[in-house]
């Protein structure tokens, strides 16, 4: 009987112990403030106001991620790279990024072509998701077809 009572104790206790420890998360989604991550904070802003200030900062807010995800060899999130192509792949975002961003959001930017980086993305988020190729694909022919065609 004691050894069943020490048993279940000792069980109970590593299951409490096992439950406190932290996760680390497989992604990641920039910098948390106020329980809001960056990614967060921008697409919202982004989507809400539409304006030249929120496209620069979503625009530099995907840059961190990919880069910070590389560096810490974590996965890039799901679609972040899709949305990222997406964006540089309208000429409007590009011509506000370069007559709006601040001078350290130009520097991160610096020698990228919007067009062929937002194509490579596309193609980042295919690679990393394969899933995603029956929804990505027409958007890469479409850009092929308009690059002939100009």
């Amino acid at each position: 009987m004691k050894l069943i009572k020490l048993l279940a104790i000792t069980f109970f206790a590593v299951m409490m112990f096992s439950s406190c420890t932290t996760t680390s998360n497989m992604y990641y989604w920039g910098p948390v403030s106020d329980n809001v991550t960056k990614y967060e904070k921008s697409a919202y802003n982004y989507y809400k106001y539409q304006s030249p200030e929120s496209i620069c900062k979503l625009i530099e807010t995907y840059q961190e991620i990919i880069v910070k995800c590389k560096a810490d060899e974590k996965m890039i999130p799901p679609g972040i790279c899709a949305e990222f192509g997406y964006i540089l792949l309208n000429p409007e975002n590009e011509a506000y990024f370069n007559e709006n961003a601040t001078k350290s959001q130009k520097k991160m930017m610096e020698g990228i072509v919007f067009l062929e980086y937002g194509k490579q993305m596309i193609e980042k988020e295919i690679a990393l998701y394969p899933e995603a190729r029956h929804f990505l694909e027409p958007v890469i022919k479409r850009i092929t077809r308009d690059n002939e065609e100009d």
